[in-house]
């Protein structure tokens, strides 16, 4: 069994569990909450609040194992972008992932994660990603100082994508994916199940005000004329909200009838079996999907 970990904005919330090919089987999740500044931008800036946070997760949570723990994150510092590239080895494929960013002067880690293994010319479409080296540094050095050693480190959008690839149901939907963390909104667009778009913005809105629902809308038309616009021959057809507090919980119904959607529900079937009560899949995307491999 794993610990995934997902710092987000606000909160830290965390899903241990044992994932398998086709399964993931969560034991236990929480969620903390973290004082004002603990965190911008995906920066630690109050390492001891988050040492707090970390010392109340394992009194309040000893089921949940501290070893080798996986990390997802988000931050403005995370930079991505998609390409076709030829089929090669890790270490030649990194080489490249490099060179895509090689116009940006500052010290960068690289990934990539393949959205599509075969193309029509022979290669592979990915996603490649690209970090500030202090940012991943810091995060390794603060968990050593907590006594913990990292064994994978995810970037929220990298977990999202593997959560929707392992959900069945998915890969053959069109669909938007918005995730409300804190005064972030995450946008992402799906087409026939293959990750296409994605934007991350500060929310201008109050959370749980009227204006809230206005923004959203403003979003999902903007995805909606992006697709139009690619011509991807796929129409939207869902609109999946994730990350809404009780007083939004009616946002999701008026905003896919404003733009004839249908209301897109997370509930993990066919994949999660969960024997939290705590767990809600729609408030754990980053952290449960950070548990996956694939």
């Amino acid at each position: 069994m794993d610990t995934s970990i997902y710092f987000a904005n606000g909160t830290l919330r965390a899903v241990a569990g044992s994932a398998g090919k086709r399964s993931l089987t969560v034991e236990d999740a929480a969620t903390l909450k973290l004082p004002e500044g603990a965190l911008i931008n995906g920066v630690i800036t109050g390492e001891e609040a988050l040492a707090t946070a970390i010392h109340t997760l394992r009194e309040e949570h000893p089921r949940m194992p501290m070893r080798n723990v996986r990390l997802a994150f988000d931050s403005s510092m995370i930079y991505f972008k998609q390409a076709e590239l030829p089929r090669l080895s890790v270490k030649r494929t990194l080489e490249m992932v490099r060179g895509e960013f090689s116009e940006m002067d500052e010290e960068l880690l690289y990934d990539y994660a393949v959205l599509s293994p075969r193309t029509e010319n022979g290669g592979m479409y990915v996603l490649l990603n690209a970090v500030k080296r202090e940012l991943i540094m810091s995060y390794i050095a603060f968990f050593q100082s907590q006594g913990i050693t990292l064994s994978a480190i995810s970037t929220a959008l990298s977990s999202q994508i593997k959560l929707v690839r392992a959900l069945p149901g998915l890969g053959r939907e069109t669909f938007i994916m918005l995730v409300l963390d804190g005064n972030m909104l995450g946008a992402s667009l799906y087409v026939e199940g293959r990750f296409r778009f994605a934007n991350r913005a500060r929310l201008f809105a109050e959370r749980g005000s009227e204006a809230l629902e206005a923004e959203i809308e403003r979003t999902v038309s903007t995805l909606i004329q992006f697709n139009q616009s690619e011509k991807s021959g796929a129409t939207i057809s869902h609109l999946y909200l994730c990350g809404l507090i009780r007083e939004e919980e009616g946002i999701h119904g008026d905003v896919c009838r404003a733009f004839g959607l249908k209301r897109g529900l997370l509930t993990g079937e066919g994949l999660i079996h969960s024997r939290s009560a705590e767990f809600d899949l729609t408030d754990y995307i980053y952290a449960t999907g950070n548990l996956l491999r694939m």
